[in-house]
């Protein structure tokens, strides 16, 4: 009987801490170092290594700044594969393109391959098929009064990469 406690008491503890310390997103470390007030070199080379973790543009839940450039270089570890996803997205206008004219956000995989947001839609996941990802945003040249994003990145196993690597659309 008391062991069977004991057994009960620790599965309850693993419980608590696996849904407040690792799936809790309130949790999460957030990488949101891309500030108006950093070198622009500094903005351009932020390095992320970890498995799971939060970045956000300059300024998020306000208005971005512009014009401004943020580049996040995301590692997660050998074997697995980035996850991207996007909490809250509101960058760049209805029209959507690549130029410095309108505010974007490029997802850049280490084949080459990228995948272009923009608008006031929350994109759907996007899958790195490695284990790095570079994340691009440019404020554009002109201030549309967006609030900018928050991402969730996470490393995946290869296996689901593997089975999703079918329905990725790249942009180039």
């Amino acid at each position: 009987m008391k062991n069977s406690k004991k057994i009960i008491t620790i599965i309850i503890i693993f419980i608590i801490f696996f849904f407040y310390f690792i799936e809790d997103p309130v949790n999460m470390t957030i990488y949101s170092h891309c500030l108006a007030s950093n070198p622009e070199s500094v903005n351009k080379n932020l390095r992320i290594n970890a498995s799971l973790g939060r970045f956000e543009s300059p300024n998020y839940p306000l208005l971005y700044p512009y014009p401004m450039k943020c580049i996040w270089k995301i590692t997660v570890p050998n074997g697995k594969s980035v996850k991207l996803s996007f909490e809250s997205f509101n960058v760049g206008g209805l029209y959507c393109s690549k130029d410095d004219t309108f505010g974007y956000v490029i997802a850049k995989n280490t084949d080459g391959k990228s995948k272009l947001f923009c608008g006031e839609t929350t994109p759907t996941p996007y899958y790195s098929p490695g284990n790095t990802l570079e994340v691009v945003f440019n404020s554009g040249n002109i201030n549309l009064h967006h609030t900018g994003f928050r991402a969730r990145f996470e490393a995946v196993g290869e296996y689901i990469m593997y089975i999703l690597k079918v329905n990725i659309v790249y942009i180039y």
